[in-house]
């Protein structure tokens, strides 16, 4: 018996297979998302970067939930200098799933970090301003502030290509290769960077073959032979010995007559007088010889005793002031900012004057709300380090004037 059904119920079993042809067409696409994910994350682990954001991104157009695949694509922007995109990537992340994500571990490690948030966010202003100064075509002043740029951040690989590609333009194609190297060391099938890269070789190849060429037509050539003006005299055999004979005579007759009789003369009374002179300078010599050697063996022994005794006055001093600066650390991650600045300020003392010891002790100062002070440190920042250096510092005070405002 044939079974019959009503117009809804044929509607409502419609409806349910083509629900059943979307959950097949979504569990596709999740099946095809990992796929794309797992070959990015072989990607990375073998350190070809950009081939593994291709492959991670396509995972996550794929799957808009694929977690797990937007957490990678953050970290290989990171790798990468892209920092914004990074971000972006573990906020939408954190969106889909807020708890139990490592994207939550990796924001909060970075915003923890106030001196590696300052120096991200000097060096995307930095490359944003190189940008437009490329644009404006300032190149030379591109080239300075790409170089301070890739100074702090060397990983951020768009600041590193498009500093080898003004280096290129300005034919410094030895810096220009070595950028382009310290890329490929973090990405190592950047396209970019082994486009230019081959054209660096291009160019010298065809400098070698100009060079070549430029020799070879420099060199002289056999039908080039020049012939002398005038002609050499031509000298009988007979002449020209007569001339000898003539010239060996007057030699002769001046030894005889001139030159002899002199030596005879000199000989007996000078030869005691210069034997005895020549026996008591070489006395007075050897004396002075071995008074020197005495002299020179005291002043290294001297020298070897206090060559000890300031290294080991350094070694006391190095070591008391990385027990203050690592005693310094402490302290300021327990918040104990007091004490931080304190230790700080006298491992700096001792002669520890880097940019770091400084950040703290102005970080330190800062946490007080003691913006003249810190302040003052910038300013013995700037004295000691440069500029450049005081750019992170600065902004952390700028940050904190704001704050306040």
């Amino acid at each position: 018996m044939t079974r019959r059904y009503d117009r809804d119920t044929l509607e409502s079993m419609e409806r349910y297979e083509g629900c059943d042809k979307i959950l097949d067409t979504v569990k596709k696409f999740e099946g095809l998302s990992n796929i794309y994910y797992n070959k990015g994350l072989r990607e990375a682990d073998r350190g070809t970067i950009s081939p593994a954001i291709v492959n991670l991104r396509r995972a996550v157009a794929l799957n808009r939930k694929n977690v797990d695949a937007m957490n990678l694509l953050g970290l290989c922007y990171f790798r990468m200098g892209e920092y914004a995109l990074a971000f972006r990537e573990w906020i939408f992340s954190l969106d889909i799933r807020p708890y139990g994500n490592l994207a939550s571990e990796y924001l909060g490690r970075i915003e923890k970090d106030e001196l590696a948030m300052a120096r991200i966010n000097n060096a995307i202003q930095g490359y944003n301003k190189a940008v437009n100064q490329v644009a404006e075509d300032q190149e030379e002043m591109a080239v300075m502030q790409l170089k301070r740029v890739v100074a702090r951040m060397p990983d951020m690989v768009n600041a590193q290509l498009l500093l080898a590609l003004l280096r290129i333009q300005q034919k410094d194609y030895m810096n220009a290769a070595a950028g382009l190297k310290k890329v490929l060391v973090i990405d190592q099938e950047n396209e970019l960077a082994l486009k230019y890269l081959s054209e660096i070789e291009k160019v010298k190849l065809h400098i070698r073959k100009r060079h070549v060429n430029v020799a070879r037509e420099s060199m002289v050539k056999t039908d080039d032979i020049i012939v002398p003006s005038k002609p050499y005299r031509e000298y009988s055999l007979g002449r020209t010995i007569g001339d000898i004979v003539i010239g060996i005579v007057l030699g002769l007759a001046i030894m005889q007559f001139l030159v002899l009789p002199a030596i005879r003369d000199k000989q007996g009374a000078v030869g005691t007088n210069v034997v005895l002179e020549q026996s008591q300078q070489l006395d007075d010599l050897k004396r002075k010889v071995e008074e020197l050697t005495t002299a020179k063996t005291t002043l290294e022994a001297e020298k070897q005793a206090l060559q000890q005794k300031n290294d080991a006055y350094s070694s006391v001093i190095d070591a008391a002031t990385e027990t203050l600066y690592l005693a310094g650390m402490n302290k300021y991650r327990r918040e104990d900012y007091v004490g931080a600045e304190t230790d700080f300020k006298s491992a700096q003392t001792l002669g520890r004057k880097d940019a770091e010891t400084f950040t703290y002790l102005i970080l330190s100062a800062l946490k007080q709300d003691k913006i003249q002070v810190a302040e003052g440190y910038l300013t013995e920042m700037k004295g000691a380090l440069g500029e450049d250096a005081a750019a992170e510092a600065a902004t952390l005070i700028e940050n904190a004037r704001s704050g306040r405002e």
